[in-house]
């Protein structure tokens, strides 16, 4: 059975299709309620995937796609054909959908496979190859297991007809996924080629998790237990409803909120203080999967070029992050995967920066 149709109840998903489904996946979570209009801004989910330039007409397609289709929905032994939305509200720039009732079973289950923190990431990746896999890495293979080319193949989705050759094969679907895993989710992904007659036959699959990235195997309630000691060394008492109201403006933006509150002296409600700061946006580009350590070196890396009104290039912007900023302890391939995660909220919040520092001074000059 491929992916598609394991997860989604459908034959084959398209990698902006698939990005859509888990965003609704996130919105579920929020609601869940069966008789709920889940929401999607176009302006924030191009932004969410990284193209901030994708135009609304572009994701309204794919949405009509979407209606158009047939999810298969298994009730005991009976297997049945269902469309996967029963209304949908469009406006000028966001969209509506009420999903059926019996497709939402997919959202819910893909909601107990991976939290929030790992949709937006997920959001970023370009590959559905790699979305794909780790959704199964997080639910079905396990480290060690061993496969027919055959078998991972249709896994993946991948039509007979396509990648006849292992080479392409290799090339298309693997190589993307050993690629981009380690750098947005810190999965060590390593393909053992097993051969007969010189020939791939089998591929075992070997998983490992980078230690900055082992709050993501971490549930909820573990993860919100790590927030709530770094809010509670500031005598901020962080409740769990709370901490999963704010965790739609990412976990940079939380820990920000918190070192905030911490210095200022005179704040007497401090959560309410917090929830006016997050909802400002003032922190920039949201950001999550990170830690309260590497927040701390993103943003003092950002504070330090505040007052810039210069163009820098990203790759004089990389090299003086990766070689000049973070820790001497940490090792060449840790560093890469933190600039890798955070690269596209420095570049977004230094050009904001840049922008508004020129507009203070042409103001200034008038």
């Amino acid at each position: 059975m491929s992916f598609s149709k394991m997860y989604f109840g459908l034959q084959r998903l398209s990698i902006t299709e698939l990005k859509i489904l888990l965003h609704f996946t996130k919105q579920y979570r929020v609601s869940s309620s069966l008789d709920v209009f889940l929401f999607l801004s176009y302006a924030d989910f191009s932004e969410a995937i990284g193209h901030k330039r994708t135009k609304a007409y572009e994701i309204n397609m794919v949405l009509q796609n979407l209606a158009l289709m047939s999810a298969d929905i298994q009730i005991g032994d009976l297997t049945m054909k269902q469309p996967l939305f029963i209304e949908k509200k469009e406006q000028s720039s966001s969209i509506s959908i009420l999903f059926n009732r019996l497709f939402l079973v997919y959202l819910i289950r893909m909601c107990k496979i991976v939290n929030d923190t790992e949709i937006d990431l997920l959001l970023k990746l370009k590959s559905s190859y790699s979305i794909m896999f780790y959704i199964l890495i997080k639910d079905h293979i396990w480290s060690g297991d061993s496969f027919d080319v055959s078998e991972i193949k249709q896994l993946m989705g991948v039509m007979p007809t396509e990648y006849p050759l292992y080479g392409n094969f290799k090339a298309r679907v693997l190589n993307p996924i050993i690629k981009e895993l380690p750098q947005t989710l810190g999965i060590i992904i390593e393909f053992i080629e097993q051969k007969e007659s010189l020939k791939v036959t089998r591929i075992q699959v070997e998983i490992r998790r980078l230690w900055q990235y082992q709050h993501l195997d971490e549930n909820e309630d573990e993860w919100y237990d790590l927030v709530k000691e770094k809010a509670a060394e500031f005598d901020i008492d962080l409740s769990k409803a709370l901490y999963k109201k704010w965790l739609s403006f990412g976990d940079y933006a939380i820990f920000a909120a918190i070192d905030h509150v911490s210095k200022s002296l005179f704040i007497k409600n401090q959560i309410g203080y917090m929830d006016t700061l997050l909802k400002s946006n003032i922190f920039g580009e949201k950001l999550s999967g990170v830690t309260y350590e590497e927040y701390q070196w993103i943003n003092n890396f950002i504070e330090g070029l505040r007052e810039n009104t210069s163009v820098l290039s990203k790759f004089l912007i990389e090299d003086h992050f990766i070689e000049k900023h973070l820790s001497n302890s940490l090792s060449k391939l840790e560093k890469q995967i933190i600039w890798n995660k955070a690269q596209f909220k420095i570049m977004t919040d230094l050009e904001n920066i840049r922008r508004q520092n020129l507009n203070i001074r042409r103001n200034h000059e008038t």
